[in-house]
């Protein structure tokens, strides 16, 4: 929640885990299992009524629940596994991208209000533009799309090597920035078409954001970093475990 002071997780557990900040320490308010397969991806709805999460599941749902732990109801916005959803910043609609090669926009009972068509493989991730007119949208096939929010055009579309595309944030309504599974983020420019690319970790990026005057990544090797968008380079590096791989093991032996 963007008071800090409630979080909401998802596991592989399937269920959806609620807890309360007090004294910089979190206190466990709600277990809810809802039955729909693993936990990918999570928004929390606030500024009408009360507040409450939309939670995507690998069952092809978006499930509502409340931060009180009361099931609202469930979604069927695609026939693969939810990776990743938005909630547009002003109207009752969210979008979501799926293992299937979808990328759906649907209303808050579920009716699927624009299709998003372009990817040719899973889509991995989605991002509202901060003005709300056009979503990013990276995936499995190499390719980062950028489409008219409510017309569902294709606007632009770049093709990005030979290495699936992670996580995508928009830092400004000209800059995207990409992460992959290689620890590698990319700067896009919409304005010029430039591309620039920086080796950031040791491993996939899992998840990109913009942070107030910074973007933020976290990867799989186990760190979090802070990047400086304009001189495009680390600023900080955030780590409270490090992954460590066994050394090969050698039959001969």
């Amino acid at each position: 929640h963007p008071s800090g002071r409630t979080i909401v997780g998802g596991a592989h557990d399937h269920a959806v885990h609620v807890w309360e900040r007090r004294d910089d320490r979190l206190h466990a308010r709600a277990h809810v299992a809802l039955g729909h397969g693993p936990i990918n991806t999570i928004q929390i709805r606030t500024g009408h009524g009360e507040p409450e999460a939309f939670v995507g599941c690998y069952s092809g749902h978006v499930v509502r629940v409340g931060l009180d732990g009361e099931v609202h109801g469930a979604l069927r916005c695609h026939e693969g596994a939810v990776k990743s959803l938005r909630l547009h910043p002003n109207l009752p609609l969210g979008l979501s991208c799926a293992a299937d090669g979808t990328l759906n926009a649907w209303n808050f009972e579920g009716r699927i209000r624009q299709r998003y068509l372009g990817h040719r493989a899973i889509i991995n991730d989605l991002d509202v533009e901060p003005t709300a007119e056009r979503v990013a949208s990276v995936g499995r096939d190499f390719a980062l799309n950028v489409f008219d929010l409510d017309a569902g055009t294709l606007l632009e579309s770049f093709d990005l090597g030979r290495r699936s595309l992670k996580c995508v944030c928009f830092f400004d309504a000209d800059t995207i920035f990409i992460g992959d599974y290689w620890g590698q983020v990319i700067r896009v420019s919409l304005a010029d078409r430039e591309v620039q690319r920086l080796q950031v970790a040791g491993n996939g990026l899992s998840a990109i954001k913009r942070a107030g005057d910074r973007v933020v990544t976290c990867s799989y090797d186990g760190g979090i970093y802070a990047l400086d968008p304009a001189r495009f380079e680390v600023t900080q590096v955030l780590r409270a475990m490090q992954q460590r791989l066994d050394e090969p093991h050698d039959e001969s032996l």
